[in-house]
């Protein structure tokens, strides 16, 4: 099996999925959902504006950053400082009463003081597109993203994520499909293509009000690369619980949300039994208004994976701090 000379980009914190055993997986589109029902979110919610944006800064401590080299799978353990900016930009260039089409692009760069050939610099571009039908909303995103290891490039992500959400008064439904092509630029023997599918339902507390909800989630997973002994399966249900303290988003109301995953991951091998994987993930943060369009707050993450080969196998907690801005 051939090993890549790539790091595990989920294990750094950047990708919503686990890697495979000897490849990583950047990670794929946020899909821009949009709610029909008029609700007591921010004044400027993300698309409202001709041009719009967000910026996010975060310090903290990482108890292990995961690194890998070509020629020892096994972790190195390195802990201490982690920075992370991140960057998006959209324009809208159609809108009318049925919907809208954007495009946008983003950036972000994370630094490892203890590690720093683990630093990282991705940046994209995609096109959304949201439309009104009633009781559902569809959309789809085609994204693009680069990451930079270091000094070089080792992947290339392309996604196509069409959804629609179906909405009540006191509940959301979101069906979305994804379709990603990961290009490995230093180990093509690992490029392929992520398909999956997820439902994510939302219970509100209050009728039209997604500031408090619980949520729960399902996602199935394949992954087809060239080299076929990387190929899995993966099955992951969640649970989540957001609640706001307080009604507008002001001096003194505070966001609260509290995730956790559970993800049974089945490896694909042509010559053994295989690899199993599973792991739990649990995340937890806090966010104060500062003004209308601001936040900080302190996060804190936990990871724990099994896996039938050791090598796989690692626990990991990161805190910090986060300050994001919405305009």
């Amino acid at each position: 099996m051939t090993r890549s000379p790539l790091l595990l980009l989920v294990a750094l914190g950047l990708a919503a999925e686990e890697p495979a055993r000897t490849t990583t997986t950047p990670a794929p589109a946020e899909e821009e959902i949009v709610l029909t029902p008029v609700r007591r979110t921010p004044p400027k919610p993300p698309g409202d504006n001709l041009v719009n944006g967000s910026a996010s800064f975060s310090v903290g401590y990482d108890t292990n950053i995961l690194q890998q080299s070509p020629d020892d799978l096994e972790a190195t353990d390195a802990k201490g400082v982690a920075t992370s900016l991140d960057v998006q930009l959209g324009v809208r260039v159609l809108s009318g009463d049925l919907g809208r089409v954007s495009i946008g692009g983003s950036a972000g760069y994370d630094s490892y003081a203890a590690e720093p050939s683990a630093n990282l610099l991705r940046y994209g571009g995609n096109i959304a597109t949201a439309f009104k039908a009633g009781p559902v909303d569809p959309g789809a995103v085609l994204s693009f993203s680069r990451y930079i290891l270091e000094t070089d490039a080792v992947a290339n992500a392309t996604s196509f994520n069409p959804y629609a959400a179906i909405v009540g008064r006191r509940q959301v439904g979101i069906i979305g499909l994804s379709t990603q092509y990961l290009d490995y630029l230093q180990n093509p023997d690992s490029s392929g293509t992520i398909y999956d599918v997820s439902y994510r339902h939302w219970l509100l507390w209050e009728e039209n009000v997604i500031s408090r909800r619980l949520e729960i989630s399902l996602r199935a997973a394949a992954f087809r690369s060239v080299e076929q002994a990387n190929d899995y399966t993966s099955f992951t249900p969640g649970l989540g619980l957001l609640w706001r303290f307080g009604d507008d988003p002001t001096w003194g109301t505070i966001d609260t949300a509290l995730r956790a995953t559970w993800e049974q991951r089945d490896f694909r091998d042509l010559d053994t039994e295989g690899e199993e994987q599973r792991m739990l993930g649990v995340r937890a943060s806090a966010d104060a208004w500062i003004t209308g369009w601001m936040t900080a707050g302190p996060f804190i993450a936990a990871t724990r994976r099994t896996s039938t080969q050791d090598y796989a196998e690692f626990e990991r907690v990161q805190v910090g701090l986060k300050t994001s801005a919405t305009w």
